[in-house]
């Protein structure tokens, strides 16, 4: 059980860390309203980042559990950014966040599904 919650918070640290380095080398403040191309980027590259941290937090986790955890901490956090933007800095530029509750969450839980199909460690 603990391996599978590690898995599921070190899923999601790397899921924060690959956010972090895109906004970085983009030099993107992720409160700012975004053009459409650079959210098709920010679409593909999350949807990659994503499943493949579901995939590592499997792995790690040895369950496919912990990228269905890493995927409920996201949905939390999206929802968490969505409440915030609405009601206390009322910035009401939702776009990013939007694509990590709707894209990134899916992807997550593909990611750990894939590693329970390729590796014969990770189990249901």
């Amino acid at each position: 059980m603990v391996r599978i919650v590690v898995g599921a918070v070190l899923g999601y640290l790397f899921s924060l860390g690959s956010s972090v380095v895109w906004f970085m080398k983009t030099h993107h403040d992720p409160t700012q309203r975004v053009s459409t191309r650079y959210l098709l980027a920010s679409i593909v590259v999350g949807f990659f980042c994503s499943v493949t941290t579901g995939f590592l937090a499997a792995v790690i986790g040895g369950s496919r559990r912990s990228a269905w955890g890493t995927a409920i901490i996201l949905f939390a956090t999206g929802g968490l950014g969505v409440a915030e933007s609405l009601l206390v800095s009322k910035s009401g530029s939702l776009e990013l966040t939007w694509v990590s509750i709707v894209v990134m969450v899916p992807a997550t839980v593909f990611g750990g599904e894939w590693a329970e199909r390729r590796l014969e460690h990770v189990k249901k």
